[in-house]
């Protein structure tokens, strides 16, 4: 295992030829340094098996240069959180065709999208990300009012919004754009 603090991208490459790491976990702020860096050009990055990125979605063309210049690694993106562990994973295969999703919930984890009243959403709408399963937090350290705001039974929400498409992969959103849908569709139905 290889530690650093300097996160500079000539750097890290050096590391990689160095020690022949096989894999990497990044935020996406830091994959998009690396893809943005020259140094990413004469890198030996022959080594590299699995890249890791976690934290929201990578940007479309950080993702296609990464794949595009780490050839021989397939790139995963997940989303969780300290609270929960991994909840859902975009694997390799899904990264061209699925953009700006983070993937199907992992083994033992449960995704529901619930709305202000704590019912689902259906398919294709968003609502509030809430998630159970095998790894989720029992509660707040010393903090009893901030487990009871997070949870609705055995879900827990770190207040996230989402939507799920056809095919059950999950999409983060931003909260503005839910508000937005909601007053659209009041102003179609002639409620606002």
């Amino acid at each position: 295992m290889v530690v650093t603090k300097d996160v500079d991208p000539a750097h890290l490459f050096s590391l990689v030829a160095r020690h022949r790491v096989t894999w990497a976990f990044m935020v996406p702020t830091m994959w998009a340094s690396i893809a943005t860096d020259d140094a990413m050009k004469q890198a030996d990055v022959s080594s590299m098996r699995l890249l890791v990125s976690g934290g929201s979605p990578l940007l479309t063309h950080t993702k296609e240069t990464l794949m595009r210049y780490f050839p021989r690694a397939g790139l995963n993106e997940f989303y969780g959180a300290t609270e929960l562990g991994l909840i859902t994973n975009l694997r390799p295969e899904d990264q061209l065709r699925k953009i700006r999703s983070v993937g199907r919930p992992v083994f033992g984890m449960y995704v529901s999208l619930l709305d202000e009243n704590g019912e689902p959403v259906p398919k294709g709408e968003i609502g509030e990300i809430y998630v159970s399963g095998a790894t989720l937090l029992r509660e707040y350290f010393k903090n009893p009012e901030a487990t009871a705001a997070a949870r609705r039974g055995e879900w827990l929400t770190l207040g996230d919004m989402g939507r799920f498409d056809d095919e059950g992969y999950l999409h983060i959103v931003d909260p503005q754009e839910g508000h937005d849908d909601q007053r659209r569709r009041e102003h179609l139905s002639g409620r606002h």
